[in-house]
């Protein structure tokens, strides 16, 4: 990665990092702050809602158990009550014809409806049918079965028009109650006898004219409105909880009620089915609930005691269909959903068993977030209801989602705000980072340029120019004092590689004439070697010549028969002996100039010995200053150098032993001129003898002597000729071994050549 980049970096981590933490520091206390703003005010809106529907709710009941006791009290209730209860007793039974129409209402009107709402009661209006005293089917077959008006509207019909005392008394209260059921909202007013008997309904359901104590409904909750406030001396109103209703299609009914008394006489009881509609509007707000703050998935719902919702669910309302699905989904049983579905209404079906419910029923308020009956999270407040005689609970719910969906927006606001706080220092130290590393790394890219074109072009000459910072204008003073002292040690090699180069000619051609000489050499030593052989045959014959002389001269003086034989052959061998002395005379002659021949040899190699080992010890100096680049030379060198002082040392040696076989050549020639005298002397010896017998003796005995020297010498002579030999050999093979030295070195000072060919070559390459 390059400097500018780097240094780019450097400077947008430094202003975006920092700006980062502290984003993400203020972010987070903000969020956290926004938070606890948000959940305080979801709280404090869920439970203010909650207070304010529970004041309500509470003020509702307490208005509905506040005109029950009023109404129970007023004297047109007593009145009527005293009236029913008399027009009842008289009440004569139905005709065949009514029970038959009475019956045909039940079969064809009641059940298809209840069957409708409730599939498992296909058979309830046979038995409910049959379970009607005779005043019930009579009073029923009246005003229900031959009302003319519809089923759920049968409160229309004031009078049936029979003449009978309790149509009298029914046309003059009717109106009235129903006036007053319609006006309040109730769902129906009944009052009840003493005795339990249902005297008067305003909507002529089949619960109308029963029995509470015997009858079919007589486990109701309406039967236990009459039980309650028939056994109370108190007219206060007694709430009933809701639960199923069969006479009203077992849809959820709650009763109130209070005992009709005057002057302390139990007349009856007046009840007032509550009216569960207008409990649902008020929590359903008529399906308002955005209209009325609540916004996508708030509500608030009344449970009663066994936890069943006594408000239609505001997700049933506004999608059935996926209501139940949610409902499936969460293993709600299929008899609890199939309820909901043909009844139409969560009302008194649908169980809410959530932490919320069971502490409000437990007496608690507080605010939560749980699962609801949707297994969604939701955001709760829960309180108990205070109404006398019910332990029902108040619960306000908004989604979790959307009640703290103002924290998902604030940390999105957060987030998006500091990525623009990030993205704005981003380009800002971007941009300074840019103008900052510029400035930073154009002296530095320019002093790297000028050191690119000073390796590019090898030219030394160039400089870096020294600008920018001070640290900056000093990195290029330095690299102009490196390019400097390259520059002279580059100049210096330059020249000891044109020296090295002219050295190493000169030694090539030095070491050419050196292997020369020493090829000369070893042929000269070959032909001394041969030479030497033969005086070393010549004189072994004059050895084998003197001991046959000895043996003659012994045979001389034993046979002095054949004297004169002897004479004349001794006179014969003096000659040949005179002979061979002087071939050996001219041998020694040759074997002293051979060996001056040998010495001059060794001088021409001792002086080229010399000059090698100068040449090498210049080679040696010269590859020391190349440096690096002479290392392999300087060994060359030093091998050279030891071949000359071998060389030196072996020559000096040969001229040892040279000097010691020119003195014995001497001695030899000496002897040789003596034994030449000797055997002159001995042929004239010999004439002598011829002349003289007397003289033999002597002779003889002067002849053995004489071969006795000559056996002596031609012994010396014959080890000096062994001994020049193999010093002839021996300087032969120093020869040999010059040779193959001298040529070692000189291939070595071809590579040496060579190197130095290179090496100016690739100092030529560079401008100093």
């Amino acid at each position: 990665m390059q400097l500018k980049t780097r240094l780019s970096i450097v400077s947008i981590l430094l202003a975006v990092v920092p700006l980062l933490i502290a984003c993400f520091a203020i972010g987070l206390i903000a969020y956290q702050e926004g938070e606890a703003a948000v959940s305080k005010e979801v709280k404090n809106n869920l439970v203010s809602r909650r207070n304010a529907m529970q004041n309500q709710v509470e003020r509702y009941f307490e208005t509905m158990q506040a005109q029950a006791t009023t109404l129970a009290h007023s004297t047109m209730v007593i009145d009527a009550a005293e009236s029913f209860n008399v027009a009842f007793s008289e009440v004569l039974p139905a005709s065949e014809s009514e029970l038959q129409a009475l019956e045909r209402y039940y079969q064809a009107q009641f059940q298809p409806v209840l069957t409708e709402k409730s599939p498992q009661q296909r058979e309830e209006a046979t038995r409910l049918f049959n379970q009607l005293s005779d005043r019930a089917k009579s009073l029923q077959a009246k005003y229900i079965a031959d009302n003319p008006n519809p089923l759920g509207s049968k409160d229309q019909l004031l009078m049936a028009q029979n003449n009978t005392l309790y149509d009298e008394v029914h046309g003059r209260y009717h109106k009235a109650l129903r006036d007053f059921q319609s006006q309040f909202g109730f769902y129906d007013i009944f009052i009840v006898s003493p005795e339990g008997k249902v005297v008067y309904s305003v909507f002529k359901e089949v619960d109308f004219a029963t029995s509470l104590t015997q009858g079919p409904f007589r486990d109701s909750g309406l039967a236990r409105a009459y039980q309650v406030a028939s056994q109370q001396s108190s007219r206060q109103g007694n709430f009933i909880d809701f639960a199923p209703y069969l006479p009203s299609y077992n849809a959820a009914a709650g009763f109130i009620s209070s005992a009709i008394v005057d002057e302390g006489k139990l007349l009856g009881v007046l009840v007032f089915q509550l009216p569960i509609d207008e409990i649902n509007k008020m929590l359903t707000f008529s399906g308002q609930w955005k209209a009325q703050g609540l916004g996508e998935s708030g509500e608030i719902y009344i449970v009663n005691q066994s936890r069943q919702l006594l408000t239609n669910s505001r997700f049933f309302v506004e999608d059935k269909a996926q209501f139940l699905a949610v409902l499936r989904a969460h293993n709600v049983s299929t008899q609890t959903i199939s309820q909901i579905e043909q009844q139409d209404t969560t009302v008194g079906i649908l169980e809410v068993d959530s932490p919320g419910t069971r502490a409000a029923l437990n007496g608690k308020s507080g605010v939560a977030i749980f699962d609801d009956y949707r297994s969604i999270a939701v955001a709760s407040a829960y309180a108990p209801l205070n109404i006398e005689g019910l332990n029902w609970a108040i619960i306000s719910e908004v989604d979790y989602a959307e009640a703290f969906a103002m924290i998902s927006a604030l940390k999105l606001s957060i987030v998006q705000s500091a990525l623009v706080f990030v993205l704005i220092a981003g380009v800002v130290a971007t941009l300074i980072g840019i103008f900052i590393a510029t400035r930073i790394t154009q002296p530095i890219l320019a002093a790297s340029n000028a050191i690119r074109d000073i390796a590019d072009n090898n030219d030394f000459r160039l400089r870096a120019p020294a600008k920018g910072d001070a640290e900056i204008r000093e990195l290029s003073e330095s690299v102009n004092r490196l390019v400097g002292r390259l520059q002279g040690n580059f100049g210096d090699m330059l020249g000891s590689a044109h020296t090295l180069k002219e050295m190493s000619i000169v030694l090539s051609k030095r070491m050419g004439a050196l292997i020369n000489a020493v090829n000369q050499q070893s042929l000269d030593c070959e032909q001394s070697a041969t030479a030497g052989a033969q005086m070393q045959q010549a004189v072994q014959e004059v050895a084998n010549s003197a001991l046959k002389t000895s043996e003659q001269t012994q045979q001389v003086n034993s046979l002095t028969d054949n004297t004169n034989d002897l004479v004349a052959q001794c006179a014969m061998i003096s000659q040949q002996l005179a002979t061979e002395m002087d071939s050996v005379g001219e041998m020694m002659e040759i074997l002293s100039n051979q060996s001056a021949k040998i010495g001059s040899v060794l001088d021409v190699i001792q002086s080229v010995a010399e000059q090698t080992n100068l040449l090498a010890l210049n080679a040696a100096i010269e590859a020391a200053r190349a440096g690096e680049a002479g290392r392999g030379f300087a060994v060359v060198a030093d091998e050279v150098r030891g071949l000359a002082i071998r060389t030196q040392q072996a020559t000096g040696e040969i001229e040892d032993m040279i000097k010691r076989l020119q003195s014995g050549v001497e001695k030899a020639q000496g002897r040789v001129k003596q034994s030449q005298s000797q055997s002159v002397s001995n042929a004239d010896t010999s004439e002598q003898a011829k002349a003289s017998l007397g003289d033999v003796t002597e002779a003889i005995a002067q002849i053995a002597a004489m071969n006795t020297q000559v056996a002596a010498a031609s012994k010396q002579q014959s080890d000096a000729v062994l001994q020049i030999s193999q010093s002839i050999s021996a300087i032969s093979e120093e020869a040999s071994n010059n040779l193959s030295c001298g040529r070692e070195i000189d291939e070595r000072a071809a590579q040496l050549e060579q190197l130095a060919v290179e090496l100016d070559g690739i100092l030529t390459h560079y401008r100093v």
